[in-house]
């Protein structure tokens, strides 16, 4: 199905003074983003795209993240812990 979105072509600048195009939803409402247009957009969606199922792999995909980050972390630790105890692991032979 074909999506017309509403939104704004906006400017920035950076510190260097080089200028930024992007574009929103939303109109600028601060001093530091310039109104360069009101620009509507269009483009494709599968007809059979759910929100929820697209939803759900993210999450899954966030919590094996966070599960990796956690184990490495636990075994950052019980190397610290183990090294401090002065326990030599076999893993370290």
């Amino acid at each position: 199905m074909k999506i017309r979105q509403p939104g704004y072509i906006i400017a920035r600048q950076s510190d260097c003074g080089d200028t930024y195009f992007s574009w929103s939803t939303y109109s600028p409402a601060s001093d530091t983003e310039m109104l360069v247009r009101e620009q509507s957009i269009e483009f494709e969606v599968p007809d059979n795209y759910d929100y929820t199922s697209e939803k759900v792999k993210m999450l899954c995909l966030r919590r094996e993240k966070i599960q990796r980050n956690f184990d490495n972390a636990m075994e950052d630790i019980n190397k610290q812990i183990d090294a401090a105890m002065g326990v030599v692991r076999e893993d370290e032979l």
